[in-house]
């Protein structure tokens, strides 16, 4: 028997190819699995985009969000305080350390909107309703902020305006924040 003839690999051209696979893949596997984690914390984000804009802009089916509301109401900023405005006067009111609580009245006088930001709980209530407290992925949504901030006219503005910020975190998103204004119709005061 001829050993010329035989056909065959040797261990060590094994070995070779096999290291030069592994030279390969190592790099491969680690750029899809930092590509999955950067989706993972995309989609992320985007969940926690999603809640802030439900907060101020509405689901667009149940409610209307904080500016739809204010919209909706002809109200004016009123005094930062309950017992100093009037019934046709949005109310806002600081809740430590990272919130507050929003009233707008409707225009009819009956209804009010309430937005309230239960700190401990990480949601925003909406007459007592959490908006959003889980991601379509089934993540918990916290939100770490709710500020309200009332600019009211001066030389240089026309118009009062009510400025909203929600800072939510959803998984690995981090922090998103999200912020719009209201600029109120020239009400004489």
């Amino acid at each position: 028997m001829n050993i010329k003839s035989e056909k065959g690999v040797t261990l060590t051209e094994v070995i070779g190819a096999v290291t030069i696979l592994m030279i390969l893949m190592v790099p491969l596997s680690f750029i899809f699995t930092t590509t999955y984690d950067k989706c993972v914390v995309e989609a992320d984000k985007v969940a926690a985009q999603q809640v802030a804009r439900e907060i101020l802009y509405g689901d667009g089916i149940n409610f209307n969000g904080i500016m739809g509301d204010l919209e909706k109401s002809n109200a004016k900023i009123g005094d930062l305080h309950k017992s100093n405005s009037k019934s046709s006067e949005v109310v806002i009111e600081d809740i430590p350390p990272d919130g507050c609580s929003i009233s707008i009245p409707a225009s009819n006088g009956i209804r009010e909107y309430l937005y309230d930001s239960n700190v401990g709980g990480g949601v925003v209530l909406y007459n007592g309703k959490r908006i959003n407290d889980k991601s379509s992925s089934g993540k918990e949504i916290n939100i770490t902020g709710f500020t309200v901030q009332p600019i009211y006219k001066n030389d240089l503005n026309d118009n009062d305006q009510l400025r909203v910020q929600v800072r939510v975190l959803c998984g690995k998103s981090g922090i998103v924040e999200v912020e719009s204004s209201y600029r109120f119709p020239n009400i004489e005061k």
